[in-house]
């Protein structure tokens, strides 16, 4: 583990997980990410174990590196590390015969992002906003705006009012305070980029299921439909590009970085648990850093070309040369001098507080123990991705 203190670092400030490697994905969706919820099952089943060995009192009075080497090992043994069986369609169709009925198997061809006509049915003076449980303080004069405008956006087609729908063309995905946000901010400067204002709907993992923050019951579930809403203002530029057979083409995405590993839906929807885990354990930030456990889940449904893995470090290091990364993933045009130039000097968003930067450095014998740990699960990962970097072997000023 590289960084100094016990928060590890994102761009301009201090990530305040345990992990010791902020990192983030950033991919296309081609399948549904139902398909990670029933992976999960079994993932937890074999990762949450480590009560067993840890107890329930209090920490262990014993951190020699023996003890640690043993726990290592004992975890390390029950993680299986190899690609999950990917469901079979019909099985998904059972799992949420919803979902498939709203989205269609195929999307309009000549746009990139997944888009079709919805036939719309019911009163279409009514406001189709009204009830969406995500309008707050960001989207209510969103949907307000689209709201003023929606019978002119509808197209009459054989009889039918049809609704122009889009889903997300790219998804970024990481753990908590590794640079999701700044990757978020910095691709809206590119022109072809339509990005909505919330950046972060959780819906995939969490909203669907009812469950606002991970650990808490269900409540109300948020509809699909609510979901799609909020790229509206996006089908609507596209829509108008269709209509008009402009070859100018936008793509839209989102940045729920809980996509990656927040699997709280699991029990609700397969009544698979965690079981009982030690309460001298922050487990949420131990076990989030565990990437190589996560990728092989996504590598079981997306090929390895459909995920770029962006190593913080060299975000930071130097944003400009990330995002032409990015850009060249996404199959975007280069940018100009003057918008690279801007993406470069823009400021670092959504950076550790003053206070929480300020803690003092990691103590020798925590970062030893980080280290320990995390090594076997980085080796797995540099195996995974092929590139050694995410070893981690060389200290990093921006770790």
């Amino acid at each position: 583990m590289e960084s100094d203190r016990i928060l590890t670092a994102p761009p301009g400030g201090r990530c305040r997980s345990p992990c010791c490697r902020c990192w983030f994905l950033l991919f296309l969706l081609l399948l549904f990410i139902s398909v990670s919820f029933i992976l999960c099952v079994e993932w937890r089943s074999a990762l949450f174990t480590t009560a067993v060995f840890l107890g329930y009192d209090a920490a262990p009075q014993d951190l020699s590196e023996d003890t640690l080497r043993d726990v290592v090992r004992r975890i390390f043994t029950k993680v299986n590390f190899t690609h999950r069986r990917v469901p079979e369609v019909r099985e998904l169709h059972r799992l949420n015969t919803h979902l498939f009925s709203v989205i269609p198997p195929h999307f309009l061809p000549e746009v990139r992002n997944p888009c079709w006509f919805q036939e719309l049915r019911g009163d279409v003076s009514a406001d189709p906003y009204s009830s969406n449980l995500f309008t707050g303080l960001f989207m209510q004069p969103v949907f307000a705006h689209l709201n003023a405008s929606f019978r002119q956006s509808l197209l009459l087609h054989d009889g039918k009012l049809l609704r122009f729908r889009c889903l997300p063309y790219f998804y970024i995905i990481g753990q908590p305070k590794c640079g999701t946000t700044d990757l978020y901010e910095r691709l809206q400067l590119h022109p072809h980029v339509q990005l909505t204002a919330l950046k972060e709907p959780h819906w995939w993992s969490r909203k669907r299921f009812g469950i606002l923050l991970p650990g808490e019951p269900p409540k109300h579930l948020f509809p699909l439909d609510h979901y799609l809403d909020l790229f509206d203002p996006v089908a609507r530029q596209i829509q108008h590009r269709v209509l008009g057979n402009s070859s100018w083409s936008i793509i839209t995405g989102e940045a729920s970085a809980s996509t990656m590993w927040d699997s709280s839906g699991c029990e609700y929807m397969h009544g698979c648990s965690s079981g009982p885990e030690p309460l001298s354990l922050t487990q949420d930030f131990l076990h989030v850093g565990l990437y190589v456990v996560f990728v092989l889940d996504w590598l079981s449904v997306f090929s390895r070309d459909q995920l770029l893995v962006v190593r913080l470090e060299d975000h930071a290091a130097d944003p400009a040369r990330s995002m032409r990364s990015v850009f060249r993933f996404l199959g975007l045009e280069p940018v100009s001098a003057q918008t690279e130039l801007l993406i470069s000097k823009r400021p670092v968003s959504n950076s550790r507080r003053a206070a929480a930067s300020s803690l003092g450095p990691m103590s020798t014998h925590t970062r030893d123990l980080l280290t320990h740990f995390y090594t076997p699960f980085n080796k797995r990962l540099c195996a995974a991705l092929q590139d050694q970097a995410f070893m981690w072997d060389h200290r990093s000023a921006h770790a």
